[in-house]
């Protein structure tokens, strides 16, 4: 099956795709977890999240090269207008503030650490949300944002199986739902992936960064340490909503030599 069969195939079959989604999600974690208790290991939240981002992370590498979608996701690529770089600043904002606070006691060790975990976790869940976003896209750019941003909440789940506690891993999984949109509601207006894995990355290694190895950002330790994502979250969110264009049609921009955007 060619490259554009396996497009139109998930296209035609965004429920089943995004079954297929969440359910890697899960599986993956559920393995790591079984692996864990049959081979007797202690790790930490941080290390057995590191290890699932770095699976997840090929996994989701793996689908994107072969649907083609490199560019297309805005996952490569320049925009059209520089200025649509813009769009972007509150979640860099949001995801660098945590190492101004961390920055004084950072370690090079710590610092490669935060790096390596926070790419890595960005890149697999901007990928799969980005995948998720293609797949609906055709029935609206509202309704697609709004059924990824649901979909990219339940996968959040999976930090159950990883050991995090219930009730503030439903609580993380609802304030990803609202990040998501926000992320979904951008990506439609730029068609841009790369700086919304790169601002997530400052986010996700900030994690590190600041809890070192005693949590992880995707794996929620306590509600009350949840509240200021849930905020700035639910603001994004608001942002998100702001950004996704007014358009009757849904349009899909295609690159400009290397540049990709949609409207600035």
């Amino acid at each position: 099956m060619n490259t554009t069969s396996i497009q139109d195939l998930v296209r035609r079959n965004p429920l089943a795709f995004s079954a297929l989604v969440a359910g890697t999600v899960l599986a993956i974690n559920l393995v790591l977890k079984l692996g864990s208790v049959a081979l007797s290991l202690e790790l930490s939240l941080l290390t057995t999240g590191g290890l699932s981002a770095a699976l997840l992370s090929a996994v989701g590498a793996l689908a994107i090269t072969r649907l083609g979608l490199w560019h297309e996701l805005g996952l490569l690529g320049w925009p059209a207008r520089l200025r649509t770089l813009a769009w972007f600043l509150p979640f860099v904002a949001l995801g660098g503030l945590p190492w101004i606070t961390a920055a004084p006691t950072l370690t090079p060790a710590v610092a490669a650490a935060a790096v390596a975990f926070g790419v890595l976790n960005a890149f697999w869940k901007l990928g799969f949300l980005g995948l998720l976003m293609y797949a609906w896209l055709p029935r609206g750019e509202r309704f697609a944002a709004a059924v990824a941003a649901g979909v990219w909440g339940v996968m959040h789940l999976a930090g159950i199986l990883l050991g995090a506690r219930v009730v503030p891993t439903l609580v993380l999984a609802a304030a990803y739902v609202l990040l998501s949109f926000g992320f979904a509601g951008v990506w439609m207006r730029t068609r841009l992936l790369w700086p919304l894995v790169g601002a997530y990355a400052l986010l996700e290694g900030s994690a590190v960064a600041v809890f070192r190895d005693s949590g992880a950002s995707n794996l929620a330790t306590s509600v009350a340490d949840l509240l200021p994502l849930m905020a700035s979250s639910l603001l994004l969110a608001g942002y998100g909503l702001l950004a996704l264009p007014r358009r009757k049609t849904c349009e899909e921009p295609g690159l400009r030599g290397r540049a990709v955007g949609g409207t600035a």
